[in-house]
């Protein structure tokens, strides 16, 4: 690998859940919390793409874990990107434990919007540097792919609020997952962790907005979508094991 970030976090108690599982919502914040903070060493972060009105955004991520952590275990993240596709730039993460062994990884696409418009753009020459990579780095993940979202046989709504919006004036890509999370039954949950988890973003939410979440729970495979005027706003699955 080349041009690897390194940073070690703990787990903090806000971090998991009632059963002190590393929350899925948590594990996006920090990817996306450190992928911020490489980018800020080559002045391409979200701080300095702001002064010319531009955004990053994820427009997808897979995540699979062997395991999920506790709170208070602590976490080495090692993230690198790959060649941008036209406007999309991938990212790899990868978690390791204090044991140097690998617990987790992560593929994330990402894309720069204009903030004024919301609108997802080609980067202006000049205005984002983004790192090379050697022909030989590791790819841990396959780039996460289109969903398949048929046969949702169940739903409900939820309407978004103040605490789910984030800087961009919409619901923060990590909100999701704790919508995703509270509709699924606990005495499942209490028996069951995701192994694996891909999301992928379509339109923004805006506070306020009625979101009509339908999804469907066969044989440990979970899969839903979200959407505002019968328009999909978001589509995932996420893969169970008992455990």
């Amino acid at each position: 690998m080349s041009n690897v970030f390194v940073e070690k976090i703990y787990v903090k108690n806000s971090d998991v859940d009632m059963h002190d599982r590393w929350k899925y919502s948590s594990i996006l914040d920090v990817i996306q919390e450190i992928s911020s903070h490489h980018m800020s060493t080559i002045k391409s972060d979200n701080s300095e793409l702001i002064k010319a009105n531009l955004a990053w955004v994820i427009a997808r991520a897979k995540v699979e874990m062997a395991r999920i952590p506790s709170s208070e275990e602590q976490i080495t993240v090692k993230t690198w990107v790959s060649t941008p596709i036209k406007f999309i730039y991938p990212r790899y993460t990868l978690f390791e434990d204090e044991e140097g062994i690998e617990i987790g990884k992560a593929v994330e696409l990402w894309s720069i919007i204009d903030v004024k418009t919301h609108q997802v753009i080609l980067a202006p020459e000049g205005k984002i540097n983004y790192f090379k990579t050697d022909e030989n780095a590791l790819i841990p993940l396959t780039l996460p792919a289109s969903l398949n979202m048929d046969n949702l046989d169940k739903q409900t709504y939820y309407k978004s609020v103040y605490c789910d919006i984030d800087l961009n004036q919409h619901v923060n890509n990590t909100k999701y997952f704790d919508w995703i999370f509270n509709i699924i039954d606990p005495i499942f949950l209490k028996t069951h962790f995701a192994k694996s988890v891909q999301i992928n973003y379509v339109k923004e939410i805006k506070i306020g907005e009625l979101v009509k979440l339908e999804w469907s729970l066969v044989n440990d495979k979970l899969k839903i979508h979200g959407s505002v005027d019968d328009k999909i706003c978001f589509s995932a699955m996420l893969d169970f094991i008992g455990g």
